[in-house]
């Protein structure tokens, strides 16, 4: 059940709640949107850079 829509602004958030295993409560608690320039810089350039551990 969405409690609200969070708006991730930049890729460090994005990283940062990944990495620290904090994603999945706000994917319980929000709908978020992602811009797509945030989803390039986090997951393509990422995976360029071969930071594998990134997912799509």
């Amino acid at each position: 059940m969405c409690s609200g829509i969070m708006i991730i602004s930049d890729s460090s958030t994005l990283i940062l709640l990944t990495k620290c295993g904090l994603i999945e409560p706000f994917l319980s608690d929000f709908s978020l949107i992602i811009p797509k320039t945030v989803y390039n810089e986090a997951i393509r350039k990422g995976v360029e850079m071969g930071k594998y551990d990134v997912s799509a």
